[in-house]
Order: structure tokens, then C-alpha cells, then sequence
């Protein structure tokens, strides 16, 4: 064991050895190959590293090149965009673009012009209300525009520059660019014809105004009333308004129609019947003889009152009018009037001027100035005429003492307080012509002697002097002595009647002038 021993313990170590030398030989190798391996990594590695480091030092610069020149094209191309679309809207209208209702939409100022010429020319305003339509046209209106201007106006205000913005949101308006001029006088004329036709058949307005309130018995302010009647001047407004802007239609409605020229808020009417209110504040009472006879009501008052532009105005007519009837009652002269003679007889007058007779224009004049003082203060009635005593159903005004011509009887009597004081036949006025009028009268005038003369178109038909003359009717027909009388009474007068005058005996005419008085009633009556 101990030879093998050894031995294989050399051969062990040799095989060892050799073990080792494989071992060796092949981690040689495998060193090698590493070493290999680690050589073409690192020239791999440092290759790739190199590229890196080239990529690394040129790429930017590159990059930045190529990028500068698109920009660059970029913005040569937007340049040259925007240039021509400069260029493009110095001559045509942005989008969106109108005048009133003509669209300027990528029109030329040649095509713009021709559109608004075209426009106007067929340009109409139609007017309507109820009832009434009518058109008015560019010759109504003689209408006039300077196209060319307005166009070249536009262009002028139009920023081209801004063709960007304008294809993307741009609206542009230029209806105040429109500036079409008509003839107001030719429209009026124009509109004046068709408004008169039509307000024909409207209603005019009312104006505001004072009236008397029976039951309030006080002067108020009526309302005023609209009318449906149009009124030219503010329709022709409208029309010109609606041609500033070119509008096609025109509606017309109540504030276009003829507007009431007061209304109930004017202040001058509400002063003026404030005024006449306080003018009307009392009654006035009408004395006759110092006794109240009549009250003139506050309504009364206020019919005589009337209103125009400057105020309060007193009516003549009105207050005659008022006053006549209640007045009128007191009137004797020229009335029937009845009376039963002492002998008897029962007789009716009618005519004459004795009586009694307001004098109405005093009244009227008196009464205006009461209610212009405002004071109330009773007033006495004035008088044209008198009579002796008030006229009731038992006697007439003239009393007891008066002439009584009787032309039935042809005979004449004058009594004074009931006695007959004298009496006498007459002849009165021949029948017809120059009959005797009847009629209540009184003696006017008294004179002795008198010339009495008969004129006839110019020229004298004859003269007499007689020696006693009492006239009363007038200066003309009077009692008078007529020597030139063969006869008195019965029925001379009718074939040898006088010229009307009341025909006396030179000794009856001489009685009864020394009885009679001026003033005296002459009741003449069949």
C-alpha cells in the first residue's frame, strides 16, 4: 500500500496536477473569452458613447435650424395671407356687413352703390292704422341719396387690417351712414291729401272745457275727448323717422292722431273757472220799487257766462236770452190788456208804447256788473217806460185816469179817478191807409198853436196851423182842433176821415187842453 500508496499518491498529485493544469488551461480560456468579450463590449460601449457624444454636440443645433425655418415659412405663408386679405378688403365689404336692410357682404363699392340705387328706387314706406293704408314712395318723397359717398364712407371706416377678426366674429352695422334726403314740403303735401281723405269719416278731438253743474250748481272742468282723425304734422315724423333707418312700414296708432289743444290739466282753464266759480258765489235779487221781484240764480249767471282763449266773456245775447222770459212778464207795453169802462162797456187793447217795459240792455249791463263785483247786493230794475200802478185782473196799469177813444163810436171821454172830465164826437183817421191806430198810448207832447204839415216823397202835400195840439202817438198822430170839420162823430170819418189824427172842435180841443197833462194814457180801441 504504501508503493501504490505513494504511487497513486503521485499519481494522485499528477492527476492533481493536471487537474489543475486543465483547470488552469480552461479558466485560461474562459479568460480569453472574457477578456474578449470585454474587449468587444468596451469597443461597443466606447463606440456607442462616441455616437452619443456626437449626437450630443450637433442635434440642437440642427433642431433648431429646421425649426426656425418653418417658422420662418410659416409665418411667410400668414404674412402673405394677410397681406392679400388686405389687399382683398381694401375693395370688398367684411362679411356680415349691412346697411339697413342691405347686406354689403363681400360686395365692391361699384356693386354696393348699384344696390342702393336699386333700393332706393324701389324703396316704399307702407302706412297703416285702422282703417287706413296707404304707401308712400320715393317720388312722394322726392327722395335723394349720394350712393357713391356712403360707399366710399363704408370702405373709409372699414379697417381692412382687421379681416382677421372679421371672418371669425366681426358684425358691422353702417345704417347711420344712410342719410336719404327728402322734401318735407312735397311729403306733407303728399300726406296731407291722403290724411284728409281718411279723417273724413274720423272723429276730432274735444277739447277740455268749462261747463255749469245744474246739481252742483257750480262751473267744472269736462274732460277732454280723443279723436280718431290723424294729424299730418306727427305722421310725417314718423315717416322720417322710419326713413333715417329705412324701415319699410310705418304702424300708426292713437298718439299719431290729432291731440286735444286743452286738456283738463291746463292750468289757465282751471284758474279761469276757479274765476267764474267765485263769480257766481251769490244770487242776485232784481227789486222793482225796492221789493224783490226777481232772483237771478246762480244757473242763471252762469248761462250768461262764456269762455273763449282769454277768458271769461259775458254774452249779451245769453243774458238776454235768461233774462227775457222772467223780465218779459213785467212788460205791459204793446200786451192785451182788458178793463171795463165806468159806463160799462167792456173792451181789449192791444199796441201802444204806455206801459210798463224793462229796460232790458240796462238790466243786462247791470246784472254782468254784479256778478263781475261778486257782491250779491240786491239790484233795482230799471225801467223804460212806466205806468201809473202795476197791471192786475182787476184794473190795467194805467189807472183811473186816462182818454178813452172809442173809433167804434166815434167819440171820446177822459176820466180821472173814475169821473168823466170831458168828453166829445171826434172824427178819426179815414179807414185804411190813415186809419187811426188803436192801441194803449199817452200824451207826449202839448203845445199851442202848432203847425202841421203833410210830406209825401220829398215834397209838401199840405200845411195847417191848428190851434191846440196834444200828440201821442209819437209827434204825428195827436188830438187837435179841425175847424175845417163840418161834422163830429157817427160815421163822417169813414168817407171825410182824417190823416189819422183825432179830429176836435175848436171849443172840445180847447176844454180838454186845459185838462190834460203830459204823460196822460190815451187808450185808443174799437
Amino acid at each position: 500500500m504504501g508503493l501504490f500508496g505513494k504511487r497513486n499518491s503521485r499519481e494522485g498529485k499528477h492527476k492533481s496536477a493536471g487537474s489543475k493544469h486543465a483547470a488552469s488551461t480552461h479558466v485560461s480560456s474562459d479568460v480569453k473569452s472574457a477578456h474578449k468579450h470585454n474587449a468587444q463590449s468596451s469597443s461597443v460601449t466606447a463606440h456607442e458613447a462616441s455616437t452619443t457624444r456626437a449626437q450630443s454636440s450637433v442635434t440642437p443645433r440642427a433642431r433648431h435650424k429646421k425649426a426656425a425655418i418653418a417658422w420662418i415659412s410659416i409665418g411667410i405663408v400668414l404674412l402673405v395671407l394677410y397681406v392679400a386679405g388686405i389687399i382683398l378688403f381694401s375693395s370688398l365689404f367684411f362679411p356680415r356687413t349691412r346697411i339697413a336692410f342691405i347686406d354689403a357682404s363681400l360686395k365692391s363699392d361699384t356693386q354696393l352703390e348699384q344696390a342702393l340705387n336699386d333700393a332706393f328706387n324701389a324703396y316704399e314706406i307702407a302706412l297703416s292704422a285702422d282703417g287706413f293704408h296707404e304707401t308712400i314712395t320715393t317720388r312722394d318723397m322726392n327722395l335723394r341719396i349720394d350712393a357713391q359717398h356712403i360707399a366710399k364712407e363704408m370702405h373709409h371706416r372699414q379697417a381692412a387690417w382687421m379681416w382677421p377678426y372679421a371672418l371669425i366674429a366681426g358684425h358691422y352695422d353702417y345704417s347711420s351712414l344712410l342719410q336719404a334726403k327728402a322734401d318735407q314740403d312735397a311729403l306733407t303735401q303728399v300726406v296731407a291729401s291722403k290724411i284728409e281723405r281718411y279723417n273724413k269719416t274720423q272723429r276730432l278731438p274735444r277739447d277740455a272745457y268749462i261747463v255749469f253743474n245744474d246739481d252742483q250748481q257750480h262751473f267744472h272742468i269736462e274732460k277732454e275727448q280723443p279723436g280718431t282723425a290723424l294729424d299730418t304734422s306727427r305722421v310725417v315724423q314718423k315717416i322720417l323717422q322710419a326713413l333715417d333707418k329705412l324701415e319699410q312700414s310705418v304702424t300708426l296708432d292713437a298718439s299719431d292722431t290729432i291731440a286735444p289743444a286743452i286738456t283738463a290739466n291746463n292750468e289757465t282753464l282751471q284758474r279761469t273757472c276757479e274765476q267764474a266759480n267765485a263769480m257766481i258765489a251769490h244770487d242776485i235779487v232784481l227789486t222793482a220799487n225796492g221789493k224783490p221781484f226777481y232772483t237771478v240764480s246762480r244757473k242763471l249767471q252762469g248761462e250768461m257766462i262764456t269762455f273763449d282763449a282769454d277768458g271769461i266773456q259775458f254774452s249779451d245775447e245769453k243774458a238776454r236770452t235768461a233774462l227775457r222770459g222772467v223780465l218779459s212778464s213785467f212788460n205791459t207795453v204793446g200786451a192785451t190788456r182788458s178793463y171795463t169802462r165806468p159806463d160799462g162797456k167792456h173792451i181789449s187793447v192791444r199796441g201802444g208804447t204806455y206801459g210798463w217795459r224793462v229796460d232790458i240792455d240796462k238790466v243786462i249791463e247791470d246784472v254782468i256788473a254784479r256778478i263781475k263785483d261778486a257782491t250779491g247786493e240786491p239790484l233795482e230794475i230799471p225801467f223804460a217806460s212806466t205806468a201809473a200802478c202795476a197791471l192786475s185782473a182787476d184794473k190795467p196799469d194805467w189807472g183811473d185816469r186816462y182818454i178813452d177813444v172809442d173809433l167804434s163810436e166815434q167819440y171820446a171821454r177822459f176820466y180821472d179817478n173814475g169821473a168823466l172830465v170831458w168828453e166829445s164826437p171826434i172824427v178819426s183817421g179815414k179807414p185804411g191807409e190813415h186809419a187811426t191806430p188803436p192801441g194803449a198810448w199817452k200824451i207826449n207832447y202839448r203845445t199851442s198853436p202848432q203847425l202841421l204839415e203833410s210830406w209825401k216823397d220829398g215834397e209838401k202835400q199840405w200845411s195847417v196851423t191848428v190851434r191846440y195840439w196834444m200828440s201821442f202817438v209819437h209827434n204825428s198822430i195827436g188830438f187837435h182842433d179841425a175847424t175845417w170839420q163840418p161834422r163830429f162823430g157817427g160815421t163822417w170819418y169813414k168817407s171825410h176821415g182824417s190823416h189819422g189824427c183825432i179830429n176836435l172842435s175848436l171849443s172840445s180841443a180847447s176844454a180838454l187842453f186845459d185838462v190834460v197833462r203830459k204823460g196822460d194814457p190815451v187808450i185808443v180801441h174799437y
